[in-house]
């Protein structure tokens, strides 16, 4: 019995999908305790009121809640 390629290629995106779905989850609690309670520094190369250092204090000002553990973001 021979298959066609869209038949292959249906079997091994099955096979594919079946091993991820077996494939145990990694958790973030490691990530999270590590950043839980501390400070994340965030450093700009140029003078302050400029361009880049408005920039860089809206991404903190929002960065931390994406972060595991949500650490404090200061610029």
């Amino acid at each position: 019995m021979t298959f066609d390629k869209s038949t292959k290629r249906l079997g091994a995106a099955m096979a594919l999908v079946s091993e991820i779905a077996l494939v145990p989850q990694a958790n973030a609690d490691a990530v999270s305790d590590f950043y839980s309670g501390k400070q994340v520094a965030l450093q700009v190369g140029f003078g302050a009121g400029g361009g880049y250092d408005t920039t860089a204090r809206i991404v903190a000002r929002h960065l931390g809640k994406h972060i595991p553990g949500k650490p404090a973001v200061i610029v």
